[in-house]
């Protein structure tokens, strides 16, 4: 009888620990999926913390000014190159890797843009953008922006004193930001500013200006 109790208890701690190990089995591929889940949660929610919220940057740029001078009797055109340094604050919202910034921007033109017919220098460019991106890494944000501009422009000739006008136009791009640290970053663009219409020049009588830049810029920047 005492040999029959000890084999019956044998069996059952087998059949009990063979049951364990099934269910163990079964649970283990669960406890990765949910163990991967909780990682990419992480890295997401990482992301957001990282981009999420205020941030400014200082950027120089160079590119091309083209100038297009129209009189009733002829056109005439210019394309000279074009160096500006830049100071943007902005904000970006994150959302499961999208990103939507605003950002205000004023920079200023390093060089006179010389024409055969006057000089002109843009001395205070105004620009308020919207930026759209994501976040194909958690280091790296890459976007498409638009926004509009007002540029105050200082024209003159030798003979003529100097005038102030401002133009407003629209721009168009794409760039990268790329994380140097939590809250630091870089950032590489290019856009197009086109201005609006036809503008009207002082210095010169019965005289219209259409004018575009391209510029290619790098920058550094912080979030706060």
């Amino acid at each position: 009888m005492m040999k029959f109790c000890i084999t019956f208890s044998i069996l059952l701690s087998l059949l009990f620990s063979l049951q364990t190990n099934a269910t163990d089995l079964e649970d283990k591929p669960q406890k990765k999926q949910i163990d991967r889940n909780l990682k990419e949660k992480y890295y997401k929610t990482q992301e957001e913390d990282i981009w999420n919220g205020f941030y400014a940057t200082t950027l120089l740029g160079t590119g091309h000014y083209t100038h297009k001078i129209i009189t009733n009797d002829t056109t005439s055109h210019s394309r000279s190159g074009y160096h500006t340094l830049g100071m943007t604050a902005g904000y970006n919202y994150v959302k499961q890797s999208i990103t939507l910034g605003l950002e205000g921007e004023i920079a200023t033109s390093f060089n006179e843009i010389g024409h055969e017919q006057f000089t002109l220098k843009e001395e205070l460019i105004s620009t308020a953008r919207v930026r759209l991106g994501s976040l194909p890494h958690k280091s790296l944000y890459t976007y498409l922006l638009a926004g509009i501009s007002v540029s105050r422009n200082q024209e003159y000739t030798e003979a003529s004193p100097s005038f102030y006008n401002n133009k407003i136009g629209w721009q168009v791009g794409i760039g990268s930001e790329i994380s140097l640290s939590n809250t630091s970053f870089a950032r590489i663009e290019y856009f197009h500013n086109q201005h609006i219409g036809n503008n009207e020049t002082k210095v010169l009588s019965n005289a219209v200006t259409q004018s575009h830049t391209n510029n290619f810029r790098i920058g550094l920047g912080r979030r706060f």
